[in-house]
């Protein structure tokens, strides 16, 4: 589990949130700081850092001296690629406004391509992600670059999980450099592309979580 020059609580809160996400650990699941600590060799330190990485992201919460893992729905889904779509428009519209460089973004569609070819499905999604956040990069924007890192670990794992059939992979590629092309040439049209294909991003993830449990 050690990774050299990370952090182990950023390690830690990486393999947690993953089970959290895929579902190994359920809604309701007690986190108890020196269970954890035993269960993977650590000191407490780590294991703070974890739940508090978790708790900003809302995955987790407060209950007594430990802590629960929250409910994950799929308008917790909705609600995450809703917000990402308003983080990217606004990066986007921001660039538009100095001398944008995606060269981040024309780079990952490259390495897109690649991965088509090879139907590598892990490596198409490292670069799906690497292309989304050439958004961020394309003009210095602190504040808002620092916003999308709030949702962007959990957005990782979401594009983990997501259902990826090989043959898709081309017209997925397409569908990204389409989008790019309409934001280059400044076209209306680009924000209904990157919606629609969010959205159904969003809706190819339906199936992996359950609906919000009825208030009592």
């Amino acid at each position: 589990m050690i990774i050299k020059n990370q952090p182990l609580g950023v390690q830690l809160a990486k393999r947690l949130r993953r089970e959290i996400l895929d579902g190994t650990r359920s809604a309701g699941d007690l986190l108890i700081e020196n269970t954890l600590s035993a269960e993977f060799g650590l000191s407490r330190g780590p294991v703070r850092d974890a739940f508090r990485q978790l708790t900003q992201e809302g995955l987790i919460e407060m209950q007594g001296r430990s802590y629960r893992v929250s409910e994950f729905t799929r308008d917790d889904v909705r609600e995450l690629y809703d917000l990402r779509f308003s983080l990217e428009r606004l990066a986007v519209e921001r660039a538009m406004h100095s001398a944008p460089d995606w060269s981040r973004c024309h780079k990952a569609l490259e390495s897109m391509h690649t991965a088509a070819e090879q139907g590598d499905a892990a490596a198409f999604a490292l670069a799906d992600l690497e292309f989304h956040r050439g958004f961020y990069e394309a003009t210095p924007q602190r504040r808002v670059t620092h916003a999308s890192r709030t949702i962007e670990r959990t957005l990782e794992v979401l594009l983990e999980l997501t259902p990826t059939v090989k043959n898709d992979m081309p017209s997925m590629t397409v569908e990204h450099r389409e989008i790019l092309d309409a934001i280059e040439a400044n076209d209306s049209r680009w924000p209904g592309l990157l919606k629609a294909h969010l959205d159904l991003g969003a809706a190819k993830l339906d199936t992996l979580f359950p609906d919000r449990a009825a208030s009592a």
